[in-house]
Formats: C-alpha cells, sequence, structure tokens
C-alpha cells in the first residue's frame, strides 16, 4: 500500500516536473549524450528537480535515424576504402566484414544505458483511438489536412485539440 502510493507519487512528480524531448531536439545529439549542451540539460534537471522525458516514439524515430546515419558512414567508408584500393593498391582494410545491423545494435545497447544512467525516462504514448484518429485523417478534420496545409500541424493549440480529440478514455 505504502509502495503503490510512492510509485503514484513518483509517476505524479515525473509527469509534472519534467522537460520533454522531441525529435527535433534529439537529432542532433549522438547516442553517447555526451554533448554539452545536453550536460549542461541534465545539471539543470538535477539542481531544479525535474526529470527529463522522452516520448517513446520521439524514442524509435531518434534510433532510426541514428541507424540510417550509420548506414550512410559505412558506404561512404567503403567508397574511400575502394578509392584507396584501386588509386593506391592499399589492400589492408577489410570493411566487407563490417556490418551496419552490428554496428547499430552495440550503439542502440550504448544509447540504452547512457539513457538509463542519466536517469532519462523513455515515456511509453497514451491509448489512442485509432478507429478516430483514422476518422479525423480521412474526413480532414483539423489539425489534419485543410486548405493550403497538408499533413498534421504542429501549432501547440492545435496539438492539444487533437490530443483531446484522440485520447481513450
Amino acid at each position: 500500500m505504502v509502495k503503490d502510493k510512492m510509485n503514484e507519487k513518483k509517476e505524479k512528480d515525473i509527469k509534472n516536473n519534467a522537460i520533454y524531448l522531441d525529435t527535433n531536439i534529439l537529432f542532433p545529439f549522438s547516442i553517447s549524450l555526451e554533448h554539452p549542451l545536453f550536460q549542461i540539460l541534465l545539471e539543470i534537471s538535477k539542481r531544479w528537480n525535474f526529470s527529463i522525458n522522452i516520448p517513446e516514439m520521439a524514442y524509435f524515430e531518434w534510433i532510426n535515424k541514428k541507424k540510417e546515419d550509420i548506414e550512410v558512414n559505412i558506404n561512404k567508408l567503403k567508397s574511400i576504402i575502394n578509392d584507396l584500393k584501386k588509386n593506391y593498391q592499399i589492400n589492408t582494410i577489410d570493411l566487407d566484414k563490417v556490418s551496419s545491423e552490428e554496428i547499430f545494435e552495440k550503439s542502440k545497447n550504448v544509447l540504452e544505458e547512457k539513457i538509463s544512467s542519466k536517469k532519462i525516462n523513455v515515456i511509453k504514448p497514451c491509448n489512442i483511438n485509432i478507429k478516430k484518429l483514422i476518422d479525423m485523417s480521412l474526413k480532414k478534420v483539423r489539425p489534419f489536412e485543410e486548405k493550403g496545409k497538408k499533413g498534421l500541424k504542429q501549432e501547440p493549440m492545435d496539438y492539444l485539440e487533437f490530443i483531446a480529440r484522440v485520447v481513450s478514455h
């Protein structure tokens, strides 16, 4: 009973005294989370006693972007190595054994460890009424497609109105 009340209080505190990081904030940070601006954010969160939260969807978008970055960088490396082999007869580097999936999995593990060690919360989404969401999209109800604008808009009031309509109770 006491533990339940403590857990409720902790959950409430996490939601009320928190900053939420979206993908546009996360994308510039490497998975090491050692960027100076991120370190400042961590320090401020400790000083002012608020949690740092990442919505699960933003987390998945972030790691997917990092996976794409790894694949792009490996392809660049392979191109450079092929150039070295072709033009300079340097054959000591073999990237055929390098797997972007393996590098991504290691990177993802590092990221998960960093998130955990820095006490950052990955917040699962609330229950969304998918039927209502699809219906709104098909009928082009705000904040979906309006005349001259396409897609889900990011204006805060539209977003809040949207959430209020689709969250399951």
